[in-house]
């Protein structure tokens, strides 16, 4: 999807944030259902806590993006939010 985001031709589609809330919606689920399936304290404590924390922080970040981007904000501090968000280096970190 990255290469795609940064190809010319498509880097101003407007399609871009619908495509990134499916990819949080899901994302929103996983968490949900991991938290239903450890269990409050078995998510946030247990063997794995750090990767759930991590998988929080993606999507806080990925939910910011999103209303930065449905939000059309033009101020300096959101542009350069929004930069550093939809270039997707976030999203590749769990990949490394």
């Amino acid at each position: 999807m990255i290469g795609f985001q940064t190809d010319p031709q498509y880097r101003d589609w407007s399609g871009w944030v619908y495509v990134e809330m499916v990819f949080a919606l899901f994302l929103v689920l996983e968490i949900l259902l991991r938290m239903c399936v450890l269990g409050w304290v078995g998510y946030w404590c247990g063997p794995e806590k750090y990767w759930n924390w991590f998988d929080i922080f993606l999507m806080t970040t990925g939910l910011s993006d999103i209303i930065v981007q449905l939000a059309g904000a033009t101020s300096d501090i959101a542009g350069t939010f929004k930069k550093a968000t939809s270039n997707g280096f976030l999203y590749l970190l769990p990949v490394l």
